[in-house]
């Protein structure tokens, strides 16, 4: 099965730890069936004047723990990214 790719708005200050390599995990709503192997697809989101910077960058889903556990709420998720 093809994996999915899934664009999402990712704010100035957590796409640049993605890109630096410090940050290795989003935690999501989980309304889009996220897999093991999916493609997120972060574009850069300026929330001050609501629009997109330009920057991309794709990272593949490794991990994902749902809720409701370990203190995530039912309907979220963290995945771990690379």
């Amino acid at each position: 099965m093809k994996p999915t790719r899934h664009e999402l708005k990712t704010w100035p200050e957590f796409f640049s730890a993605i890109q630096n390599g410090t940050k290795k995990f989003e935690c999501r709503k989980n309304d889009r069936s996220f897999c093991v192997g999916d493609i997120l697809r972060l574009k850069e989101w300026n929330p001050d004047t609501k629009s997109y910077t330009g920057r991309i960058t794709d990272r593949m889903i490794r991990y994902i723990l749902k809720g409701p556990q370990f203190g995530i709420e039912d309907g979220w998720c963290v995945m771990s990214i690379d």
